[in-house]
């Protein structure tokens, strides 16, 4: 038997760009077809997907966009039939990045390149493609306005570094993506994104709303980007009243300076107006300050619930995080349009924090208990003190009870070198459940 000549593999997204689709000719006498996927981490590591034999001629493979991947097909010979397995396995290399809609040379002043740009007329997802290990500067305010923009660093790894001068700034109003990048701001006091003040935005209805927002109804992702020197915000609403449906953040580390400009604030601001995120996720990523001040909040938004702003639900949700140093003296969030709201969900799994904030479990909670909301789910989470004290979301004689998992981890998670950015987990109950940040988890 032969395995599938290549140029005979159909290797396609399925409609939600979720999956790939993998099919070849169907080959008589074979009994099966043995198929390796691979892909690229974010560490650049070749790491296997999928590893199974198929009875068929297709199978759906987990896709994940702007990611390497090598398919290996092997057909299986029915012995029945004196059919042996072919000698060697067909393989085919592929990737699933979106169509880049420029690429940028390294060297490059991105607020110079932007300046005077030609946008087209279209409301798709422009990404601008940066060199591999290539060094890009920020040196004055970039708004992309109504235009939705992605920057990211085309084949992963080394990242490009984007550093932002003292002036530097990157504001927008319609979706924004960051992907795969070293952003440096250690002499730059401006957030890492801020919404516009310049954009043509009219403040609008959504839907069945009884107030007007400028409203931001694409994504904004920034995912596998390191983030150094942040001194105030993430993201900044500017002061402009703004609601946005979607924010997304995935495997990122955030090193924060935190400056007395940043300690009344919070990383995700958005309060003009009781303005919001509706759906917040942040997943598999690390926050640590070594500033000589701390934000006040995480999480801060205005006083609004998200159905005035037509929408019918909203969520905030924290899973496999590490925080270090973060908000001592202050509180996880400040959100009372959502706290005690039916509608509103709340998730933190897995989510290790040290040298924090009291009340966590609390404060994510809006102040209210679990049984106030119908989704809430907590699993697996270290809440460690700025005193030292570790807490298990609940009163000391259970009767008020905000982490209703009972699975609260009280021992110390033991980081590596906290102090030097390195937390990697030495405790075996966080070990044990997996929790934090899975780039510290041995």
């Amino acid at each position: 038997m032969v395995s599938p000549e290549a140029s005979n593999v159909s290797i396609a997204p399925n409609a939600t760009r979720t999956n790939t689709n993998v099919s070849w000719p169907v080959q008589y006498g074979a009994v099966g077809f043995h198929v390796v996927l691979t892909y690229v981490d974010a560490a650049g590591e070749w790491k296997v997907a999928t590893d199974t034999v198929v009875d068929g001629y297709s199978l759906l493979l987990p896709r994940t966009e702007d990611t390497e991947y090598t398919l290996s097909i092997q057909t299986l010979g029915d012995k029945s039939l004196g059919n042996s397995d072919a000698p060697s396995a067909t393989t085919i290399a592929f990737d699933s990045y979106t169509l880049g809609y420029q690429s940028i040379p390294s060297g490059t002043d991105l607020y110079e390149y932007f300046k005077d740009f030609e946008w087209p007329a279209s409301d798709e997802e422009l990404m601008f493609d940066l060199e591999k290990g290539g060094v890009y500067t920020v040196s004055g305010k970039i708004d992309f306005k109504t235009n939705n923009v992605g920057l990211r660093t085309l084949g992963n790894t080394p990242h490009a570094t984007v550093s932002y001068l003292k002036n530097g700034a990157i504001e927008y109003s319609a979706g924004m993506t960051l992907k795969e990048l070293d952003v440096n701001l250690d002499s730059c006091a401006n957030p890492l994104l801020a919404f516009s003040k310049e954009a043509v935005v009219e403040e609008y209805k959504l839907g069945n709303a009884s107030n007007s927002y400028r409203h931001i109804v694409k994504p904004t992702n920034i995912k596998n980007c390191n983030v150094e020197g942040l001194q105030t915000y993430i993201i900044y609403d500017n002061q402009e009243n703004y609601w946005i449906k979607d924010f997304v953040v995935d495997g990122c580390v955030f090193h924060t300076k935190t400056t007395s400009k940043g300690q009344a604030g919070a990383l995700f601001f958005v309060n003009k107006g009781n303005g919001a995120i509706n759906d917040l996720k942040v997943e598999n990523t690390t926050f640590y300050n070594t500033g000589e001040a701390a934000v006040k909040y995480i999480v801060q938004y205005g006083g609004n619930r998200c159905t005035k702003a037509g929408y019918e639900t909203c969520s905030v949700t924290f899973n496999q995080c590490t925080f270090y140093s973060m908000c001592i003296g202050g509180q996880f969030g400040n959100y009372s349009g959502f706290s005690g709201k039916a509608e509103s969900g709340w998730t933190m799994t897995k989510c290790i924090f040290m040298n924090c904030c009291k009340d966590i479990a609390r404060r994510f909670l809006g102040g209210r208990t679990a049984e106030t909301y119908k989704e809430v789910l907590f699993d697996h989470n270290t809440y460690g003190t700025s005193s030292g004290d570790f807490e298990t979301g609940q009163s000391d004689d259970g009767s008020t009870v905000y982490d209703n998992s009972e699975s609260a981890i009280v021992t110390d998670p033991g980081f590596r070198d906290a102090a030097n950015g390195d937390f990697t987990v030495s405790g075996s109950e966080q070990i044990a459940a997996g929790a934090g940040d899975p780039r510290w988890l041995p």
